[in-house]
């Protein structure tokens, strides 16, 4: 069980602070991310390269749990959430996304 405390402060640390604008090509992309590595930056990096803006889904802990088995996920949403908002390409992260 994970002691990580996420508020909106460390979120906004991780964010671009960026919005999209009438202009802009909206990608949107969705999964569960965990255990980042550099196969989810290159996918990324990819899903951005179709649009100027992107959104990345995250899955929640159960809904990741139910799809994947019982010892999954190994890092709890809001870690892979801060995760995916390191990663350049990603503009905003949709937390808990629909499956």
């Amino acid at each position: 069980m994970s002691n990580f405390l996420p508020t909106t402060w460390r979120l906004a640390q991780f964010s671009n602070h960026r919005t999209p604008s009438a202009n802009d090509v909206v990608i949107y992309i969705d999964g569960a991310f965990d255990l980042f590595h550099v196969g989810h930056i290159e996918t990324l990096k990819k899903a951005k390269a179709l649009g100027s803006f992107l959104y990345v889904g995250v899955h929640d802990d159960a809904i990741v749990n139910q799809h994947k088995g019982k010892n999954y996920p190994i890092m709890n949403l809001h870690e892979r959430c801060l995760n995916v908002l390191s990663c350049a390409a990603v503009d905003e992260v949709v937390i808990g996304a629909p499956w």
